[in-house]
């Protein structure tokens, strides 16, 4: 008798074991979903990379003036004030890996919509870095190295990539953070542009 006893306690325990490696599995599939994966396949829309951005300041709401956003871009020089258009802004970073997820798509948004100004803002990276980057890409969009994050602090940037969505008079309209998928992009970009 002590023998099954022995035996259904082992059982008993292998299967309370098998139960607690289940729920721990499952457990990290649902973090890694909110918080970002280590790989870039099958990587959640949503999903975004913390950020220690110094002196970050207050992210803008929709409905205020967006901070000034003037730098020298891989063409030239950037400045929000003289788009003459409705502007999306997206802080990133070449090392980040939802930011790449979401690149085809922005890059895709930036050639069909002729009525939104399209800026990828890079978070403390240099012209050399973010050349390559757009370059290995394919992207073409504008492109405004932040070497020194002045810009990122000024917007509030504390995880990448960070959406803000400006009208052509330079009122945030809508913010977006985490990486997002073609149809959230669309949808933003119709509203920004009263669709």
């Amino acid at each position: 008798m002590s023998t099954v006893e022995t035996k259904g306690n082992g059982r008993g325990g292998l299967i309370g074991l098998i139960v607690v490696a289940v729920i721990t599995a499952a457990a990290l599939i649902i973090g890694n979903q909110y918080v970002g994966g280590a790989g870039a396949e099958g990587q959640q829309p949503g999903a975004s990379s913390s950020v220690d951005v110094a002196g970050a300041g207050r992210v803008p709401s929709p409905g205020e003036r967006a901070p000034a956003l003037v730098g020298a871009s891989l063409d030239g020089t950037f400045d929000l004030a003289k788009t003459g258009k409705p502007t999306w802004i997206v802080f990133m970073a070449s090392w980040c890996q939802q930011c790449r997820v979401e690149a085809p798509d922005v890059q895709a948004a930036a050639l069909a919509r002729d009525d939104v100004e399209v800026v990828g803002v890079y978070l403390g990276e240099d012209e050399e870095t973010v050349r390559a980057y757009n370059d290995r890409l394919g992207l073409t969009f504008a492109a405004v190295p932040d070497e020194s994050q002045e810009l990122a602090a000024a917007y509030g940037v504390r995880a990448i990539p960070a959406h803000y969505f400006v009208d052509a008079d330079g009122t945030v309209r809508e913010l977006a953070f985490g990486a997002l998928s073609a149809d959230a992009i669309d949808g933003h970009l119709d509203r920004l542009v009263g669709r």
